[in-house]
């Protein structure tokens, strides 16, 4: 049984539970951007999870996926469901939870990362915007959701 929850203040243990989500899903959702690029972003990643607004799914008090969200600009800034638990429901449950909360969200995935455009439209996000992720030279997709679609 998976329970999700809000995270406020997550202490040092779930923070490396997060990082290690995080870090194993990028590489392995990515691997069209140099591993180095995550890897180099790890403390920077670790300190906005600290601040951030945290929804986890926990199993028997282990972190198994969470979803960060940045209340000013209602972005999803990210959803990671660690890999042995993956196509169990559980990013759906975390994104109807935060759906449940917050009337308009928005995200980005790269066009690449199928999987995740995939998902995030079978959630009911339309594709709003194109642009160029300069930083990894990747095509980057804005998805947003509204109650009122």
């Amino acid at each position: 049984m998976v329970e999700v929850v809000s995270l406020t203040t997550p202490t040092a243990s779930e923070l490396d539970q997060l990082m290690k989500i995080w870090l194993a899903g990028n590489l392995a959702a990515h691997n069209f951007v140099s591993p180095d690029y995550w890897l180099s972003h790890q403390d920077q990643v670790r300190e906005l999870l600290s601040t951030s607004q945290l929804m986890v799914a926990k199993h028997n008090q282990e972190i198994v996926g969470f979803l960060g969200y940045l209340p000013e600009s209602h972005e999803v800034a990210g959803l990671f469901v660690a890999h042995d638990w993956q196509h169990q429901g559980i990013g759906q449950q975390l994104m109807a939870t935060l759906k449940a909360r917050k009337p308009v969200l928005v995200l980005y995935a790269y066009e690449r990362n199928q999987g995740a455009c995939q998902f995030y439209q079978q959630q009911g996000f339309r594709i709003t915007r194109r642009q160029l992720d300069e930083t990894v030279g990747q095509v980057e997709l804005e998805f947003s959701w509204s109650a009122n679609y």
